[in-house]
């Protein structure tokens, strides 16, 4: 009986062999993983894998990465994924795991996987063979390039199975990378009332900016309009994400508008956030050979357009190239004779003019406000501007 034990023994416990210590080496696979701002949350596997001229027979061996604010392992698909991989380095049920563990430091630390792991019956073949998988998730996305090392830590050990070690002649590290993304800026037409868009209209663009994932501190943006057709009449930053503090606005020439934002409130959203809200007056020339005034009521166009703007992030410097939304087109309906912008022609117009008859540019605080009645141009309300209106009641109604 002590016969047969003995032999039932020597059947599974591995009999050391006399031979040269081999050489190896690690490499991640594969060297480099990219992924897109869209890839937020999705998963990927990389693997440690041993490239070995001798039999293996056990190893320690552990790979850190750089910053887990980007990927984070899960360790349990890792591990269970690990001991299949083994399954096929040594055979299924003739393996044991001494350890295997991860951590991370967290607040962008980064972690770690390590692996001990050891053959209960014989060497591996020799060649390629994957030993460890690691399972990642992608945890962050952001308005500028990032990436993170996935690292072999050279205090690794390989052992054959005379239990020397074997040699690592090499290590290749993996690099996880996710691209940047592009951050947005769009206009939204508002406004304040239901008028139609015709002369002394009033109304607003609000300017919102999106996709982004970094820290929005600062500001440049240039926006051209039609000065032909219309007024900026003011910047306002009531409700915009990062205040009013040091904000302020230039139009140099007349038409060219520089919004900036300099002051110490940050933002971090992917949804829309508003930065600021410009206020137009629609108004133009209206000379005696104005279109306005020969009776065609045709509409015009007003033009509004983004043409530059940068930003800058806590986490980098200024981002500039960032696509410009559509320019607005802004019809402008050629309504004579609405002097009260209301949408239609009526006796209030006439009642409007009425009220000023008489008056020329020498009554100098009258004509500020009823210049706009001279529907003539002619310097003087007076019954021909009354005429100009009364031809064209009913239009609109």
């Amino acid at each position: 009986m002590l016969t047969s034990l003995l032999a039932g023994m020597l059947a599974v416990v591995p009999i050391r062999q006399v031979a040269a210590a081999g050489t190896a080496t690690l490499t991640i696979d594969p060297a480099t993983t990219t992924a897109g701002p869209g890839d937020v949350d999705s998963f990927f596997d990389v693997y440690l894998k041993v490239d070995t001229d001798t039999g293996l027979f056990g190893f320690d061996l552990n790979v850190t990465w750089a910053d887990d604010t980007l990927i984070n392992l899960d360790y349990l698909t890792s591990n269970a994924t690990t001991a299949t991989l083994l399954d096929g380095v040594w055979g299924v049920g003739t393996w044991f795991m001494v350890k295997s563990e991860s951590g991370g430091g967290g607040g962008g630390g980064g972690g770690y996987y390590r692996v001990v792991a050891l053959s209960t019956a014989s060497a591996s073949s020799v060649g390629i063979h994957s030993l460890i998988n690691l399972h990642f998730q992608i945890k962050d996305g952001c308005n500028f390039y990032l990436h993170t090392h996935i690292t072999i830590d050279t205090n690794a050990k390989l052992s054959d199975i005379n239990y020397s070690p074997i040699t690592i002649s090499g290590y290749s590290d993996g690099m996880f990378e996710i691209t940047a993304r592009t951050p947005g800026l769009k206009f939204v037409l508002y406004e304040p009332d239901e008028h139609p868009f015709e002369f002394c209209k009033i109304f607003q663009i609000k300017v919102y900016v999106n996709q982004i994932c970094a820290t929005l501190k600062d500001y440049n943006l240039v926006i051209l309009y039609d000065t032909e057709l219309l007024k900026l009449t003011g910047v306002d930053w009531t409700d915009g994400v990062l205040g009013s503090d040091q904000t302020s606005y230039t139009e140099s020439p007349l038409g060219t508008v520089n919004v900036v934002d300099l002051g110490g409130t940050t933002y971090t959203g992917l949804e829309d956030g508003l930065l600021f809200t410009l206020t137009f007056h629609i108004e133009f020339t209206v000379s005696a050979g104005h279109i306005w005034r020969t009776d065609n009521l045709g509409p015009l166009h007003a033009f509004i357009k983004l043409t530059g703007a940068t930003l800058s992030f806590n986490e980098g410097d200024w981002l500039s190239g960032i696509p410009m939304p559509a320019d607005l087109d802004i019809t402008v309906n050629l309504i004579r004779g609405d002097v009260d912008c209301d949408g239609d022609v009526h006796v209030v117009d006439l009642r409007c003019v009425a009220t000023f008859y008489d008056k020329t540019p020498a009554d100098t605080e009258d004509w500020v406000i009823c210049s706009k009645y001279d529907l003539i141009d002619d310097d003087i309300i007076d019954i021909f501007d009354l005429v100009a209106v009364a031809t064209h009641i009913g239009h609109g109604q």
